[in-house]
């Protein structure tokens, strides 16, 4: 998708979603990155993701932290993303 111009993550998501078996019921995003500041756009983020898996969004859980000082990976000045989620056979 990329090689073609895709470059809108919520483009990928849909795509990924076609193969999934399931109905997700819950998400959980953990945000690792200093900079941008995410705080400001949790709210936004948690609208759209609902709207993406058909859910409400008391149903995306997305908690930031910059890192600094936690983790290694954050210590090599890198952003990183964690995902879980519930599930129900559809």
């Amino acid at each position: 998708m990329c090689k073609s111009g895709i470059t809108d993550s919520k483009e990928y998501v849909k795509e990924a979603l076609k193969d999934l078996q399931e109905k997700i019921v819950h998400i959980s995003i953990t945000i690792e990155a200093k900079i941008p500041k995410m705080s400001p756009k949790i709210e936004e983020m948690r609208e759209s993701i609902a709207q993406i898996l058909e859910i409400k969004p008391n149903q995306v859980g997305i908690t930031a932290t910059t890192g600094e000082e936690l983790t290694e990976f954050r210590k090599r000045a890198r952003n990183k993303c964690i995902c879980n989620y519930d599930s129900r056979i559809i």
